[in-house]
């Protein structure tokens, strides 16, 4: 079945704040890390002193 965006925005709203497992956040955090590190080497600079605001 295709559903359109729109729709599954919708849907997804009227099902509340979604719950997110421990699992899944810390999955997500060390994604983000390893991202960080990748771009603070590609612009140069020393990935244990990249902040969010180098990253902005």
């Amino acid at each position: 079945i295709c559903v359109s965006s729109s729709l599954w925005k919708k849907n997804l709203a009227a099902a509340g704040p979604q719950k997110f497992t421990q699992e899944f956040i810390d999955k997500q955090v060390e994604e983000f890390e390893v991202g960080k590190r990748h771009l603070a080497n590609m612009m140069g600079e020393d990935p244990e002193t990249f902040t969010q605001e180098d990253i902005d």
